[in-house]
């Protein structure tokens, strides 16, 4: 979660760190490391990592304004491809 948190914030806190995250059209999270080609690393469904930033963000304790800037970056770094119909 360090690196998940770090990469939407644009921080370097692990070793290695994420360079891309992209959420797939059928709702997976897959990462990509840095000097990695391709997002190559499972981290789960959307939902899943939703829900875990949304208790870490109640944890931390964050601001209303902090809460929303943290909101506005992750759909600012978090490629989304589009979700199939049907």
């Amino acid at each position: 979660m360090v690196a998940v948190v770090a990469f939407v914030l644009g921080e370097h806190w692990t070793d290695p760190a994420i360079s891309e995250l992209v959420v797939t059209s059928d709702g997976f999270v897959l990462a990509q490391q840095e000097g990695e080609v391709g997002a190559n690393d499972i981290i789960g469904s959307e939902a899943d990592l939703n829900r875990n930033l949304l208790d870490l963000i109640e944890a931390a304790g964050l601001t209303e304004a902090e809460v929303r800037e943290f909101g506005r970056l992750q759909r600012e770094r978090i490629v989304r491809y589009g979700r199939r119909k049907g």
